[in-house]
């Protein structure tokens, strides 16, 4: 789905997604990465970011079991999953869908440019 927002309803609807974490590119040290922001604090006007918006749903690292020790001495393990946030990625220069994964699904990308995959 396609949407156009005008600058000026761009904040209100940014305003309205109150409830989602919000990624962004943001500057810091003349590098820019995607960081977590309020809606004044998104700019359309930046330079590639040094990692890509993936690391916001595949973090370079996680935490999926735990060992411990039961307490007759036999080892047990946790599963630990990953805690679902509803989230939306501002300022993607390319979005290729789908993305095979239960966490994108909970993710809004909004994209400066966004190509469809032409077999899906």
């Amino acid at each position: 789905m396609q949407k156009i927002l005008t600058k000026k309803s761009f904040l209100k609807w940014v305003e309205n997604l109150a409830t989602y974490q919000i990624y962004a590119p943001v500057e810091k040290n003349d590098l820019w990465s995607y960081e977590i922001v309020t809606a004044n604090e998104i700019t359309t006007d930046y330079p590639n970011t040094v990692l890509s918006p993936k690391k916001i749903t595949f973090p370079q690292r996680e935490f999926f079991l735990e060992f411990n020790q039961n307490e007759n001495g036999t080892p047990g393990i946790k599963e630990l999953l990953p805690q679902e946030n509803e989230s939306v990625i501002f300022g993607v220069r390319r979005a290729i869908t789908p993305i095979i994964s239960k966490r994108i699904i909970n993710t809004g990308i909004a994209a400066s440019n966004c190509f469809l995959n032409p077999s899906s």
